[in-house]
């Protein structure tokens, strides 16, 4: 309806979208509508959509009770007005689809996962969140911004990855989750640049999931594109660690088209 298409015009226009004259649960129903549409729309099953909701509402309650420290980078993720709590959202269930084509689910592998989602940006200053933004827009330029900011935004995953560490009530891999966020493969990620051996397997997982959720704000969420979007990941994804998680991938969106097809 008309609240779905206000929300969908300005999804990808700024970092924290707001919509004028729009109560919130009217804005939290159109937002859950759009991004369920995405999800769907890339493969996402709605039995996947409903598990990891049903994790993650268990990670909310555990995380504003247990991580009172962490409370705003879990409401983060449950906003229903910004960039970050979308991207957050879609990072969840696009990386444990992922695993679930890969047939390498467990309780815990979808918790940390779910937990790795929530709170990977969490360490992003306000000075780097337009930076955190431009990275998923078409006009990501180093030279746009001055070194110190530029270098404060590459540090945040190990930032982050350093509270986490410190947090005995979050699982373990959680931080090395993290940390690896955007490591790519031929060791052009920061911060350490890791190559694709060396990143740990989950964290290559998440990673393809996060540069995929990237190339579907590139592509500004035309499905038509998508092969296109697979194509350009090919090129450095099928390597490594990163293989299997790029299968999967492939995999969860072939069997969409096939299921579209079939209809």
């Amino acid at each position: 309806g008309k609240d779905y298409e206000n929300y969908k015009d300005t999804f990808t226009e700024l970092p924290f979208i707001t919509v004028e004259n729009m109560p919130e649960a009217q804005i939290a129903r159109a937002r859950q509508i759009f991004l369920n549409d995405i999800l769907e729309n890339v493969g996402v099953t709605k039995a996947v959509i409903r598990e990891v909701e049903e994790i993650i509402e268990q990670l909310f309650t555990k995380g504003t009770k247990e991580l009172k420290d962490l409370k705003s980078f879990f409401n983060m993720m449950n906003s229903e007005s910004s960039f970050q709590g979308d991207h957050c959202m879609l990072l969840s269930m696009v990386s444990c689809s992922i695993c679930y084509e890969m047939n390498w689910v467990s309780p815990e592998i979808i918790e940390k996962l779910c937990y790795a989602a929530a709170l990977h940006d969490g360490a992003l200053e306000p000075s780097c969140l337009e930076q955190e933004f431009a990275y998923y827009g078409r006009h990501f330029i180093e030279e746009k911004y001055d070194r110190e900011t530029f270098e404060k935004f590459k540090q945040h995953p190990i930032n982050m990855a350093e509270i986490i560490s410190k947090l005995p009530q979050i699982p373990p891999d959680v931080d090395i989750v993290v940390a690896q966020h955007h490591e790519l493969p031929n060791s052009v990620g920061f911060p350490r640049g890791l190559s694709a051996q060396s990143i740990s397997p989950l964290g290559a997982l998440f990673s393809l999931a996060h540069e995929f959720i990237r190339e579907l704000y590139l592509i500004n969420f035309d499905y038509d594109k998508i092969a296109t979007c697979l194509i350009r990941l090919e090129k450095n994804f099928k390597q490594g660690r990163f293989l299997a998680p790029f299968l999967g991938l492939v995999q969860m969106v072939e069997k969409h088209q096939l299921r579209q097809e079939k209809k």
